[in-house]
């Protein structure tokens, strides 16, 4: 057990959104093809310089914009920032431009730190999950070829719902969805009543729920494609 206070935390940048990790950004959002070309090479320089984790993954990772299928398969880190080997080509190849959190740090060019693999590392993956780029016209009418590959997740929420006139079938809605979902029925209330938070759930949860669904009462179920 590492009992050190100081343990300095990495952020992850350059994972993209696949079939395991929904919830990451896509690189789409992120192609900038004015990107200014001395700030891009300055950032890939860094890039390349920055040490290479004594760790191989179990495969290639794939290129989510063209067919490349060996698009690395190591980790690079400076100390700072952790990111997959295959990250270069998305810069080099297609413009995908980072955040200025992170072409900043690469114009400042900091002494890497070296990483104690002996010891307890923290990544930071919540940065990077945040990062959203912006709407550019690549990502506008940008078809994701991998998206047949991604699990389905949908939202649910109570429509045309009379508390006084069907209080009794709600409340048997409740305990069935609780009963399928393996939740309490307050919290299933409480997703289906809440409307400052989706009530997301899988495809398989959605198959067992519309078995069991009163015709009288109405659930909206919508199909979602980014999970934050």
């Amino acid at each position: 057990m590492n009992n050190n206070k100081n343990t300095d935390t990495i952020r992850l940048i350059g994972y993209w959104k696949s079939q395991f990790q929904m919830k990451l950004p896509h690189p789409i959002n992120f192609i900038d093809s004015k990107w200014d070309q001395t700030e891009k090479n300055k950032v890939i320089a860094y890039i390349k310089n920055a040490p290479f984790l004594p760790a191989v993954a179990g495969g290639y990772s794939y290129c989510r914009l063209c067919n490349k299928e060996d698009n690395g398969c190591r980790e690079q880190s400076d100390g700072y920032f952790i990111w997959s080997e295959g990250f270069l080509h998305y810069l080099e190849e297609h413009n995908v431009k980072p955040p200025k959190d992170f072409i900043d740090h690469c114009i400042k060019s900091p002494k890497a730190k070296k990483i104690n693999l002996e010891q307890e590392v923290k990544i930071d993956t919540e940065w990077w999950k945040e990062q959203r780029g912006f709407e550019t016209p690549e990502s506008k009418y940008f078809l994701d070829p991998y998206e047949h590959t991604y699990p389905k997740f949908y939202s649910l929420e109570l429509k045309n719902f009379n508390k006084n006139n069907l209080k009794l079938k709600y409340r048997k809605l409740l305990k069935d969805i609780a009963k399928e979902l393996d939740m309490s029925v307050i919290e299933i209330h409480h997703n289906l009543t809440n409307s400052d938070k989706e009530f997301i759930v899988s495809e398989e949860d959605i198959n067992h729920i519309e078995k069991i669904i009163n015709k009288d009462l109405f659930l909206d179920i919508k199909r979602i494609k980014n999970i934050r």
